[in-house]
């Protein structure tokens, strides 16, 4: 491998000269940031408990990307819009939080799963609508029949266990018919 095709990390990216890290080194760097910072930044939850006391909570890791195809799978639209309209379909459950959904739509966009085109506006700042591409469509299949099955799965057994009163040194539970 030519030195040309190698990078320091200390070294600028338009600098190539160098011996450290290769370019395949440094895209799966980046590859592996992307799946760490969609795996770390999912969904706030939001709902009310029996009490009618506001219960506040993250989701599972990579909810988020699942929301955002299958949303876009019904029609194009902005950041904002895809929130709104996440809030809209949970009854006002979930609250997509804009500091991940907007770095997740460019990994999505930089994965080839939507497509951003800015639009002007008569009113107010252009605006960036996402529409969700054939792989999009093929990746949104997918994550819901995960998604499918693993809730069908945690059912099973949350339905086949029932909790019963705590005793001092841990948990027990009670099978049921």
């Amino acid at each position: 491998m030519s030195s040309a095709s190698r990078l320091k990390a200390s070294d600028p990216p338009e600098n190539k000269e160098h011996s450290g890290v290769t370019d395949q080194d440094i895209r799966a760097i980046q590859n592996s940031f992307r799946l760490t910072y969609l795996l770390n930044h999912s969904i706030l939850l939001t709902y009310y408990d029996s009490g009618g006391i506001s219960v506040s909570r993250d989701l599972g890791k990579g909810d988020l990307t699942a929301l955002v195809l299958a949303v876009l799978s019904n029609q194009s639209l902005h950041g904002y819009g895809i929130a709104r309209e996440v809030k809209l379909l949970s009854d006002d459950a979930l609250i997509l939080k804009e500091s991940a959904l907007y770095p997740a739509l460019r990994i999505l966009e930089q994965d080839g799963m939507i497509v951003g085109q800015w639009q002007s506006q008569e009113k107010g700042a252009d605006r960036k609508v996402y529409t969700i591409t054939d792989k999009g469509i093929q990746e949104a299949h997918r994550r819901t029949e995960e998604w499918k099955n693993y809730t069908a799965l945690i059912d099973r057994v949350l339905g086949k266990l029932a909790p019963r009163k705590r005793n001092r040194k841990r948990m027990s539970y009670v099978q049921t018919a």
